[in-house]
């Protein structure tokens, strides 16, 4: 159906009739599935224009990769390298307009870490607010050491008043899993130094051994990459506690997550999660010859 064929009243109100169906049959709230389709919505505008010119990291690429993943409240998307303007080029592509929606980038904000900067977009039906939500556009920092990968968004609910999803780019998952075995080990302060609160990260970690199949040498390759970027001095031979906070912060997020229960004490989850990732870090700085996991017998194959 055209974009101007039915008026924003009646699309807001189907829309919102489909997204009130489709939570109640997944489980989900309201909240959870409306965003989640604006943000899905918001990333095939994005890719629609320019698909060469993004790779979309962080929980929202998890849930592109693998739907059995946390939900997140935002986006994290890196533009490829020798982007001038990030923010500009992003402005540009959702100024395109493929559906009912009109998405506005609000000013940018330089991140914490001076890695990139963040920006609030608001998605409107008309001219009233549908949703808002956030994006931190993350600057390339080194050359990806996995392949880039190419997965469909999938469709959240089923409706003539929006074309199908795109194809994104999604970071490499050799990467991904050394950004989140890096994060969880990082120390943070320069006076006195703090273990990380990066509870989420082992989250991912396990729902990715869980259900994808990993080949150890590049990820082997992408740890140690990671390790030395971040100056971390050390890293553990095998998967541990990070920090002293980690009991508590870790049943409470894992209890939130979609991890089963008996994964919901620390060292529960780091056992299942070291069945997988010990391999890695023990193999590091690189191996001669590599293995693949195997997510249904959990172990590695030679």
């Amino acid at each position: 159906m055209s974009e101007g064929a039915r008026s924003p009243q009646a699309v807001r109100s189907s829309v919102t009739d489909h997204l009130e169906k489709h939570a109640k049959a997944s489980g989900q709230s309201f909240n959870v599935a409306k965003r989640r389709f604006v943000m899905s919505r918001f990333l095939a505008r994005v890719f629609a224009v320019d698909p060469q010119r993004w790779i979309l990291k962080g929980g929202v690429g998890m849930m592109v990769r693998l739907p059995e993943s946390r939900y997140s409240r935002d986006i994290d998307i890196m533009a490829v390298s020798g982007t001038v303007d990030p923010v500009a080029d992003l402005r540009h592509a959702v100024g395109q307009h493929i559906d009912h929606f009109r998405f506005d980038i609000g000013p940018a904000t330089a991140l914490s870490n001076g890695k990139g900067a963040t920006v609030t977009v608001t998605a409107r039906i008309g001219t009233n607010t549908f949703e808002t939500f956030s994006i931190d556009l993350v600057d390339w920092r080194r050359p990806l050491v996995g392949p880039v990968e190419h997965h469909t968004i999938p469709r959240v609910v089923d409706t003539d008043d929006f074309p199908p999803e795109t194809t994104v780019q999604l970071y490499p998952l050799a990467d991904q899993i050394a950004d989140k075995i890096c994060a969880m080990y990082e120390l943070h302060g320069a006076v006195v130094q703090r273990s990380s609160g990066r509870y989420r990260d082992l989250v991912d970690l396990l729902l990715i051994s869980m259900f994808l199949q990993i080949e150890l040498a590049p990820v082997v390759e992408a740890v140690e990459r990671e390790r030395v970027l971040r100056g971390i001095e050390r890293l553990p031979a095998t998967l541990e506690s990070p920090g002293p906070d980690w009991d508590n912060g870790w049943r409470k997020e894992a209890q939130r997550s979609p991890l089963p229960e008996e994964h919901h004490v620390l060292d529960a989850g780091l056992y299942a999660a070291g069945r997988c990732y010990n391999r890695v870090l023990a193999a590091r700085p690189t191996v001669e010859h590599s293995a693949r996991w195997n997510p249904g017998r959990g172990v590695w194959e030679d």
